[in-house]
């Protein structure tokens, strides 16, 4: 049987879920019964003292708060007896006065910036976003009114977010919040040019720079051009000074990722569908693997380098769990069908809240030596591959593609064989 205690937490987790829907429509969610559990007959007999107390107190709790309780009458002894069996939360304002806590601000907040919408944009459906407007502080509240009006008045084809001439308005700001902007003006695009990504890159090969060859370049999302040499090999990284700084590798350069605009690009390139080897040296983390799966839905043949439990585990102690604002790193857990099983290990470990390592080992903490060596070798494993899947029968090697990473790379190295950095304070 539950005390009030727990069917406050009850009536708690449900607002949790159900506070917009509450909100949007409360005809449709009220009066609300939540049960207070019951004993079987034998049990109620045996515990009646106990039940009697429990009763009494769910009736004193019930006038003291103003509720009331449903009721059914039970044999007990051969006398029937009341005993309340559901608690009876008749609105949402009654959930709120007996929750209060955070509940009071955050309710009002909602309806008040609800009827303000309704009245400036009435066309706007902005049901399903009501979570993320309540959630806004009151400047950006404001700011969001003021550029939906804006917009709602003006064409912005053409312009930068950084371009729109509104007061206190910057580009970081419209570019986290442009979908709320445009459920509000009533638009269906707000015409804004996005700024194109750029790849910086670093040319590997120890004999096109003894030659004088150009060590850094970048390429920008739509231009064309050709790199110094075509890459037998590709490293793809998420930390600037590793892909600045990788050690030499023969017909090899090294690419800043640059996160999720990584995918959306780097597969696009004509010279990337040539190449024998491609490799992600990403961060040990939830976001690093979905990278992973990402560059693979959009059909780059890419395999991993020290994203695997073995590495997770000798290298833990240098890793985090919370980031720069204190907050957690532990993630949601994703469906990622592109992983290899040993990245699969790696990705349940960090997203595992009972898993008491680090949630995430950065790039820079495992020594680039240690990369170097494993990418080394992966080099050759992908000649050998090539020359392998593309002989024909009459035994001549011709040029074939790279077949998709089984496994993650390095197991033919001992995890307990990695060096580690000493700088706990890096």
């Amino acid at each position: 049987m539950r005390s009030p205690e727990q069917v406050l937490n009850v009536l708690d987790r449900w607002l949790e879920g159900n506070w917009q829907q509450a909100v949007l429509d409360p005809a449709a969610h009220w009066p609300r019964r939540i049960h207070l559990g019951a004993l079987s007959g034998a049990a109620l007999e045996s515990n009646f003292v106990a039940a009697l107390e429990w009763v009494h107190r769910w009736q004193d709790w019930a006038l003291a708060n103003g509720f009331d309780l449903n009721n059914t009458r039970r044999l007990v002894h051969g006398t029937f007896q009341w005993l309340p069996t559901h608690l009876i939360v008749p609105d949402l304002d009654a959930a709120v006065r007996i929750l209060d806590g955070k509940w009071t601000g955050r309710i009002a907040t909602a309806r008040a910036r609800l009827s303000v919408l309704l009245t400036r944009f009435p066309q706007a459906d902005a049901a399903p976003l009501l979570r993320e407007l309540t959630d806004l502080g009151v400047v950006d509240f404001d700011l969001l009114l003021t550029a939906a009006d804006w917009f709602s008045t003006h064409d912005a084809a053409g312009l930068t977010p950084r371009q729109v001439p509104i007061e206190g308005l910057d580009s970081k700001w419209l570019n986290t919040r442009q979908h709320l902007v445009l459920c509000l003006s009533g638009k269906e695009e707000l015409g804004l040019v996005r700024r194109p990504h750029t790849l910086h890159l670093t040319y590997l090969d120890p004999l096109h720079r003894s030659d004088g060859g150009r060590r850094y370049d970048a390429v920008t999302e739509g231009d064309t051009g050709t790199l110094c040499y075509p890459p037998r090999t590709i490293v793809i990284t998420e930390n600037k000074d590793t892909a600045l700084f990788f050690p030499s590798l023969k017909r090899g350069i090294a690419i800043q990722g640059g996160g999720n605009a990584g995918p959306a690009l780097i597969p696009r390139l004509p010279w990337t569908a040539e190449c024998d080897s491609i490799l992600y040296w990403g961060d040990l983390d939830a976001e690093g693997f979905e990278i992973i799966n990402q560059y693979r839905k959009q059909g780059l043949k890419v395999r991993s380098v020290l994203m695997d439990s073995g590495t997770l585990r000798a290298y833990s102690r240098f890793g985090v769990t919370h980031d720069r604002k204190g907050e957690s790193l532990l993630r949601a857990r994703k469906s990622l069908p592109l992983l290899t099983d040993e990245e699969h290990d790696a990705y349940d470990t960090i997203t595992d809240p009972r898993w008491s390592g680090p949630y995430r080992v950065e790039q820079e903490r495992i020594p680039l030596d240690v990369a170097h060596a494993f990418v080394v070798e992966a080099q050759h494993c992908a000649e050998i591959e090539t020359s392998l899947e593309s002989a024909d029968h009459s035994g001549v090697v011709r040029p074939g593609p790279v077949r998709p990473a089984a496994a993650v790379l390095g197991e033919s190295k001992p995890v307990s064989d990695l060096p580690v950095t000493t700088d706990d304070q890096g």
